[in-house]
């Protein structure tokens, strides 16, 4: 590639993106010459660092790039010059705008650029449609499964599963009428959207029905 005076430019990138947040780019001019790179910084992405280093000395740090913008880094660049990204790659629940009535009191999981699901198959010992996810604010565990689907990062956070399916209740029954449903916490398995029905037809959702630590 060339800039607007016709010098060349090979950008080189290395990373394990989206399993991890870290993007390394080198920058190769054919010459030394002034000009602007742009990072695009995605809208997840709170907390990014961006860190331009060239051997030597240490050039600067630049630590307030904005989600959802591109982020301009304009220097007189060397080549061998280098950038360092560090994306936050944090799992969060999100919500969807209540006027999606059909998600009204559930809520979905991403991490990094990935939307996350349940499958059947992770989900062992009960059905996935009897199970609630548990938001007490507690921390997701992750782990990278090369043998799963290709390789893939799978998280687990903890639910609640009730003992009486579901499907043996009344399809109506009064408003006012007190319900008992016992459950038991499980280990909910979340794997990426993408990666779903590989491995033969089951069941899947992406928006999960919740229930907050401490309430019935």
């Amino acid at each position: 590639m060339a800039f607007g005076n016709g010098t060349g430019i090979r950008i080189t990138q290395q990373t394990e993106y989206p399993w991890k947040g870290t993007v390394d780019f080198s920058v190769d001019p054919a010459s030394a010459a002034e000009f602007s790179l742009f990072v695009r910084i995605p809208a997840w992405a709170d907390g990014t660092a961006v860190a331009i280093t060239a051997p030597p000395p240490f050039a600067g740090r630049h630590d307030e790039p904005k989600p959802g913008e591109y982020f301009e880094i304009r220097r007189r660049w060397e080549p061998g010059d280098k950038v360092h990204i560090e994306f936050e790659m944090r799992s969060r629940l999100v919500r969807a705008n209540p006027l999606v009535r059909e998600d009204a009191g559930r809520l979905a999981l991403e991490r990094g650029p990935l939307v996350y699901c349940l499958e059947q198959q992770d989900q062992p010992g009960f059905n996935l449609l009897d199970a609630t996810l548990l938001d007490d604010g507690s921390s997701f565990v992750s782990g990278f499964q090369p043998d799963l689907l290709g390789g893939v990062l799978v998280l687990k956070h903890h639910g609640t599963v009730v003992d009486s399916p579901f499907a043996s209740e009344p399809l109506y029954r009064a408003f006012r009428e007190q319900v008992e449903r016992p459950g038991r916490v499980v280990a909910l398995t979340f794997i990426p959207y993408y990666a779903w029905a590989n491995r033969g037809p089951s069941r899947m959702e992406v928006w999960v029905p919740y229930t907050t630590a401490g309430t019935e």
